[in-house]
């Protein structure tokens, strides 16, 4: 009978220390790696960078004499490269993302085109900077952001007059801060968490000014609207 007995607590302790044993096993380690959850993407906050680009420049005038002795029209147009820098703020609620943009940019962009009803007199424009401050609203699909941008627009622009009467030559310019507006549309990708690349096009009016060349006389008024279609691509950094 005391065998039996000392049988028993002899299978009873093995049981428990089994027992203990198993639970102990699923116990987390001390020396475990802690699981890792991934911070939610948001555009939320500063950022700033660089952009590069191709823009046509559109120089429309209409030209008419103080005195009225007709209307002279010509279109001046050119391509160039406009390449700067960029900074601005988002802001993110839900999906939607919008924010403020500041952009300043130097340009090639320049032309000279021949007066028609007055050849080989000419006129010319060049765009030698110019900037913009904008709103940015736009949805995001996580890291694609698709948006419209819109704002005011300005630019340092110079005109140019030649005047080729025989024997000789006389040319006369002056340039001004044109201000006007501007508004676009892209698409924005983060690649990574401070990272992301984008796509622009954008269409900028920089309004209308109109001259009296002096080497004309003064006798004629030159009437320009400036206007600019542009495409850049471009990387920021987030803060």
């Amino acid at each position: 009978m005391a065998t039996t007995q000392k049988a028993l607590a002899t299978a009873s302790a093995a049981l428990l220390l089994s027992a203990g044993l198993a639970s102990a096993a699923d116990l987390p380690s001390r020396n475990a790696p802690l699981r890792q959850i991934a911070p939610v993407f948001t555009w939320t906050g500063f950022y700033a960078g660089a952009q590069l680009g191709v823009g046509w420049q559109r120089d429309r005038l209409v030209e008419d004499c103080v005195i009225p002795c007709g209307v002279d029209t010509a279109t001046g147009r050119s391509t160039g490269v406009l390449g700067g820098v960029h900074a601005g703020y988002n802001w993110q609620a839900s999906a939607f993302v919008f924010g403020m943009e500041a952009d300043f940019e130097l340009t090639n962009l320049r032309h000279t085109t021949i007066y028609p009803a007055s050849a080989p007199d000419s006129f010319g424009s060049s765009i030698r900077w110019q900037g913009s401050v904008r709103a940015r609203a736009g949805y995001a699909f996580d890291r694609l952001l698709l948006y419209v941008t819109g704002g005011v627009a300005f630019a340092d622009i110079k005109h140019t007059y030649n005047l080729t009467p025989p024997p000789g030559f006389a040319s006369e310019s002056d340039s001004d801060l044109r201000t006007g507006w501007t508004l676009g549309a892209g698409a924005e990708y983060a690649f990574t968490n401070n990272w992301s690349a984008r796509v622009e096009y954008r269409y900028t009016d920089f309004g209308r000014r109109t001259d009296a060349p002096a080497i004309f006389g003064g006798a004629f008024n030159n009437r320009h609207r400036e206007t600019q279609q542009a495409v850049r691509a471009g990387v920021s950094y987030r803060f």
